[in-house]
C-alpha cells in the first residue's frame, strides 16, 4: 500500500460527523449526474466511521453508476467519480468497527450537531433504474420488432402485409404473439440461368405454386385448423434487384381479409 493510501486510511481523531463515534477516516465521495447536454456534480468530504462511510460511498457509487453516463462529457467524467467512490468505499471498509475507539469529549467536532448523510433516496434510484431498463427494453424491442427490410425477412417472422403495391422496401415486424396479418413460412431461390430475363408474373406464380405450397404444408403440419383459413402470398425481387443477382422469393401466409393472427401457425413439430 502506498504512502498516500496509508495516510487516507489512517484513523482520524475526529468523531464521525453522523454518529460521533470512532475510529474515523476523512472520506471523500463524488457524484455525477448526466443530463445529455449538461451535467451536475457533487462532492462531499467528512470524517466518517466505517458504517456511515461505507453507506455513503455505496449510495453515491450506485447513483453515479445509474445516472452519471447520460451525456458525452458526463460519460468520461463519470469514470473519475466512480474511482473516487470506490476509493472511499475501500477506505471506510478498512476501518475498525465503529465504537471501538472513544473520541475525547469536546475534541474536534464531537460537540457539534450530528449531520445527516447526503444520500440519494432509494426510491429515486429504483425509479430511475426502472426507467432506464424500460427504455433499453423498448429500444431492443423496437430494433427487433420495428420496421424491417422486406429482403431481410426470415422463416418464422410475423409482420403486417403492406397495403401498397409496387416495390416494398420495409414491413412492420411483430412478435408473433402480437396482432399481425402475415407470417413467413419459406424463403426460396428462383432457379434460372444466371443472366436470364426477368420472369413474368405468370412465371413467378408457377414457381411459387411449386415451391410455396409444399413448404406451407410442412411449416403448418398439414395446413389444417386456422391454417386452412389463410391465403398464401409471396414477395419477389424487383427488376433492379434481379439485375443485381437477387433471386430471393419470400413465401408467406396472410390472415383472412379484415382479420389478424395472434400466434404463429408454425407446427409444434417443425
Amino acid at each position: 500500500m502506498s504512502g498516500a493510501e496509508e495516510a487516507a486510511t489512517a484513523p482520524s481523531m475526529l468523531p464521525c460527523r453522523v454518529c460521533g463515534r470512532g475510529p474515523t477516516a476523512v472520506i471523500s465521495v463524488s457524484r455525477n449526474l448526466g443530463m445529455l447536454v449538461v451535467r451536475r456534480s457533487w462532492n462531499y468530504t467528512a470524517p466518517l466511521c466505517r458504517d456511515h462511510g461505507s453507506q455513503l460511498a455505496r449510495n453515491w457509487l450506485l447513483a453515479t453508476l445509474i445516472m452519471g453516463w447520460w451525456g458525452l462529457i458526463s460519460f468520461f467524467v463519470n469514470f473519475g467519480a466512480i474511482a473516487t467512490d470506490l476509493k472511499a468505499l475501500r477506505t471506510a471498509r478498512r476501518l475498525s468497527p465503529a465504537g471501538s475507539v472513544i473520541v475525547p469529549a469536546g475534541f474536534g467536532m464531537a460537540g457539534s450537531a450530528s449531520a445527516v448523510l447526503p444520500q440519494v433516496s432509494g426510491t429515486r434510484l429504483t425509479l430511475v433504474a426502472a426507467g432506464i431498463v424500460a427504455v433499453i427494453i423498448g429500444g431492443v424491442l423496437y430494433g427487433t420488432f420495428g420496421p424491417k427490410s422486406a429482403g431481410a425477412l426470415v422463416v418464422g417472422d410475423c409482420f403486417d402485409e403492406p397495403l401498397t403495391t409496387g416495390v416494398i422496401s420495409d414491413v412492420q415486424h411483430h412478435p408473433c404473439f402480437q396482432a399481425h396479418t402475415a407470417e413467413v413460412f419459406a424463403v426460396v431461390s428462383y432457379t434460372d440461368a444466371q443472366g436470364g430475363t426477368y420472369p413474368t408474373e405468370a412465371e413467378f406464380q408457377a414457381f411459387a405454386a411449386a415451391q410455396c405450397g409444399p413448404a406451407f404444408d410442412t411449416y403448418t403440419g398439414g395446413g389444417g385448423g386456422v391454417a386452412a383459413t389463410v391465403d398464401l402470398a409471396y414477395l419477389t425481387p424487383s427488376s433492379a434487384g434481379w439485375s443485381s443477382g437477387n433471386r430471393r422469393m419470400t413465401c408467406y401466409l396472410v390472415a383472412p381479409t379484415g382479420q389478424t393472427l395472434s400466434q404463429s401457425l408454425r407446427s409444434a413439430t417443425k
